[in-house]
Formats: C-alpha cells, structure tokens, sequence
C-alpha cells in the first residue's frame, strides 16, 4: 500500500481555472499563487 514519494509533488489545483476578481498588486499577487499551485487564473476586472 506504501508508495515511495514520488520526485515531483502533484500540484492540487493542477488544470482548474480560478476567477480572481480584480487585477492590481492583490490580483497579482493572488494569480502568481493560484499559478504556482498548477491553476489557471482568470483575471477579471471589478466594473
């Protein structure tokens, strides 16, 4: 049932496409992290 670790960690978010709902620093801060989690951020602007 054990496994060895495998060399590279799944991403969780790996292929999920995240709304954020606003751009600026905190959108981009919030879109670099979605991406380093294997997301794909969609960036919408407030209106």
């Amino acid at each position: 049932m054990n496994r060895a670790p495998s060399k590279t960690a799944a991403k969780p978010l790996a292929g999920w496409r995240v709304l954020v709902p606003r751009g600026g620093p905190w959108g981009d801060s919030v879109a670099a992290t979605l991406r380093r989690q294997g997301a794909v951020p969609v960036i919408a602007p407030l209106i």
